[in-house]
């Protein structure tokens, strides 16, 4: 069996790839050799859709797609669905993800109950649902809870994905600026909080946003706490038990687990809140830091 691989002229500029198969074995037919050569040609012509539809070619990319169908995997109606949305056809490229999300994925539970198994499964179903998650988003096709709702299934079925949980806290941080009251307004920072400092646990491509991000509605609020505490004002109990929740559990809890250099991304932002008006948070951090030292020390 001979596999050759060639290039197209230059003239194809988005780097589609052809591939040329000659002398297969007809024994070969059925058997998993056959099956895996298979699946690599049709990611090979996925991957050739995706350069195109990124180029602008858009006939080739739907060409591309048409010799990638003939084998039914959950990426190719995941790439047909960007190929639709790219041309502004937002409706079709929903239903096509909800359709292929029932067809291959009809018992998504299997995935949230057992998140160790069939991983690559669950990779796929998880990428699909975050990607009809921000297209229903952005053509408000439904409300804020079934969209919250939404993005915590991505988390449930790919609990150690950094996407799952950037994307989530995007979202709530959408959401809290549609909030009036200060109560949920609360409760929706704490979800924030938890979820950007989630994220760099199983990566580190949104590290510059979620650290500091993280870090600054930890200390925006007890900032808030401290300004009305000084204006005399009723006090707002909602608000002090949030921030006494995040500064005793969940951010030490992010101290424990998260290597200390990643905490040097956001290290100027550390450094000027090291004195903070908040008596609880500037302890906090004097904490912290002597955490770090002590665990830099046990490594060396």
């Amino acid at each position: 069996m001979c596999l050759f691989f060639f290039q197209t002229t230059h003239v194809d500029r988005y780097g589609e790839s052809s591939l040329s198969f000659t002398g297969l074995c007809p024994s070969f037919q059925g058997s998993y050799l056959n099956q895996k050569i298979d699946y690599e040609i049709v990611t090979c012509w996925l991957q050739s859709a995706k350069l195109a539809r990124k180029s602008g070619h858009q006939q080739r990319a739907y060409s591309c797609l048409l010799e990638a169908s003939v084998l039914n995997i959950p990426e190719t109606f995941v790439e047909k669905s960007k190929w639709h949305w790219n041309k502004n056809e937002q409706e079709q490229a929903i239903n096509i993800l909800q359709k292929g999300i029932q067809e291959h994925f009809p018992d998504v539970s299997q995935f949230k109950n057992n998140p160790s198994q069939k991983q690559k499964e669950a990779a796929a179903c998880a990428k699909a649902t975050l990607m009809l998650a921000k297209y229903s988003e952005e053509s408000a096709v439904l409300e804020s809870n079934a969209l919250i709702l939404m993005y915590r299934d991505v988390v449930a079925i790919q609990p150690e994905w950094e996407e799952g949980h950037f994307h989530l806290a995007k979202y709530y941080d959408r959401v809290m600026t549609t909030l009036e009251k200060s109560e949920k307004k609360s409760e929706v920072i704490v979800h924030m909080v938890q979820c950007y400092g989630c994220s760099p646990q199983y990566g580190c491509r949104h590290l510059f946003h979620s650290m500091p991000r993280m870090l600054s509605l930890w200390f925006d609020l007890g900032t808030q706490v401290v300004e009305h505490q000084k204006s005399k004002k009723p006090p707002q109990n909602q608000w002090e038990r949030m921030l006494n929740v995040m500064t005793t559990k969940v951010i030490p809890n992010f101290v424990e687990k998260l290597p200390p250099y990643l905490f040097y991304t956001a290290f100027s932002q550390l450094i000027s809140r090291i004195g903070h008006s908040h008596p609880g948070i500037s302890l906090q951090l004097q904490v912290d830091q002597q955490v770090g030292r002590k665990r830099r020390k046990l490594r060396t």
